[in-house]
């Protein structure tokens, strides 16, 4: 427990881990948003008798609250584009981490075309709240001017042990469930999902996949590869901030086949925003706790 109040005394998030997660982040949303058509963007009724998309608590959202029931809404991606950008740019955190939150949990409320990388966005959006509140600079790539006050400081550690806690169940769980698959234990797995006429690899690459991942052995390592990959990124949460250092360039790695593999493009960007932002050194350092507490690396 000594240990944890030292390390909320001389946290402070912000810094390059800080500003590259959340443009990354902004930017899998932008190119998202961008990048398809309303036709597949927006959630349709199927039929008359069926409750409508904007519904309960989904009735806030900034589609539903601009357009309602219609299938193109003009106005919602121009406010979704505008906001994302900014906060790619970096400018105004504290005024623009709820904002960026609400454009998260539109696209889950009205949107029909998501993966899971949007369902983790809106949560780590969430998270960042607190971590972005207390910071009072004009851009989120500058230099810290100003420490920040112990309340922001405790709040936005407890922010980051809670974004660690959820990725470490997300790498976790996702590598378990694996392992009790007999087609991940065998080797197989890779090789049946490249050959998915949805979720596989694109055309290009299919063919020259599928041929290596035939070869037993090599299917067999590059199977095991990706579950060992997940449990050492999960672990590595409970570990120093050098083990997660390690957890980013395996996330790195890891999803960045996943994004040529599948076509996840949006998806990898929000876990390697993720990951990036479990990767603030915590450790209390000595001295003046206004000193500021992050660890650039």
């Amino acid at each position: 427990m000594k240990r944890f109040l030292e390390s909320a005394a001389f946290f402070d998030p912000r810094g390059k881990s800080l500003a590259v997660a959340r443009s990354l982040l902004a930017l899998a949303q932008l190119c998202f948003i961008l990048f398809t058509p309303d036709r597949d963007l927006l959630f349709t009724v199927p039929h008359p008798g069926a409750s409508g998309p904007c519904e309960g608590v989904d009735r806030i959202s900034l589609w539903c609250v601009s357009g309602g029931q219609q299938s193109s809404n003009l106005v919602a991606r121009v406010v979704a584009v505008v906001i994302l950008t900014a906060v790619i740019i970096g400018m105004k955190p504290r005024w623009l981490c709820v904002p960026h939150w609400y454009i998260a949990f539109s696209m889950i409320a009205r949107l029909a075309t998501v993966d899971g990388g949007s369902a983790i966005a809106e949560i780590i959006c969430g998270l960042l709240i607190p971590l972005c509140l207390g910071d009072p600079r004009l851009n989120h790539w500058t230099g810290i001017d100003k420490p920040l006050s112990p309340t922001w400081r405790g709040s936005s550690y407890a922010a980051h042990l809670v974004l660690r806690a959820q990725i470490a169940i997300i790498y976790l769980d996702s590598a378990l469930s694996k392992a009790w698959h007999p087609a991940w234990r065998h080797g197989r797995a890779l090789r049946i999902i490249m050959q998915d006429p949805q979720y596989g690899a694109p055309d290009l690459v299919r063919a020259p996949a599928v041929w290596i991942l035939k070869h037993g052995w090599v299917g067999l390592v590059l199977t095991w590869s990706v579950m060992i990959m997940e449990l050492g990124i999960g672990a590595s949460m409970f570990c120093a901030a050098i083990f997660r250092r390690y957890a980013l360039v395996a996330t790195i790695v890891l999803h960045s086949a996943i994004m040529i593999l599948m076509g996840l493009f949006s998806f990898a960007l929000v876990m390697i925003a993720v990951v990036t932002l479990a990767s603030f050194d915590t450790s209390p350092r000595k001295g003046n706790p206004h000193a500021g507490g992050y660890r650039p690396f």
